[in-house]
């Protein structure tokens, strides 16, 4: 895992962590400071670009372009199973603007 910045659909940099040889997908956790994390702390990033929304005829198509990049997620209803490296079930799914699908374990993105 390493640290990389990214640049949010709405314009702003953030470092985060990086999943195994993805670019698409990375993680960061909220302020842990003296506690372990949980579930509830964890970020999940996907880089969309909104290829769903593009073929949605009642999209407006420069709208959904303009907000391509990556979109946090949290993943409150998913098993953290481990921090270290990182694994959560079950798999990860952005169906409604990009169908991005797959599985984080062991540190590492999975496509589906």
């Amino acid at each position: 895992m390493s640290e990389i910045e990214i640049t949010t659909w709405f314009g702003a940099q953030h470092l985060v962590n990086s999943l195994g040889e993805t670019d698409k997908v990375v993680f960061t956790w909220n302020d842990t400071e003296g506690r372990l994390p949980t579930i509830e702390d964890l970020l999940v990033w996907h880089y969309c670009d909104r290829s769903v929304w593009l073929k949605d005829p009642e999209k407006d198509p420069q709208a959904a372009r303009s907000m391509e990049g990556f979109t946090p997620a949290g993943v409150g209803l998913h098993e953290l199973i481990s921090v270290e490296p990182l694994h959560l079930e079950p798999s990860l799914y952005w169906p409604t603007c990009c169908g991005m699908h797959g599985f984080i374990r062991e540190g590492k993105w999975v496509s589906v």
